[in-house]
């Protein structure tokens, strides 16, 4: 599947910032992370 599309998502900063703390922790990409939640939700409400 082709990653060609995005979206602008606006958070709070102090939530951005504990969020890139978060990834950058546990060493993970945080855009594969958001498509893994979105196919998650998107699989879990096709049902």
């Amino acid at each position: 599947m082709a990653n060609d599309s995005s979206f602008i998502v606006r958070i709070s900063k102090e939530d951005l910032e504990k969020f890139n703390a978060a990834v950058e922790k546990n060493a993970v990409n945080r855009a594969e992370l958001l498509r893994q939640w979105i196919r998650k939700y998107i699989e879990e409400n096709e049902k």
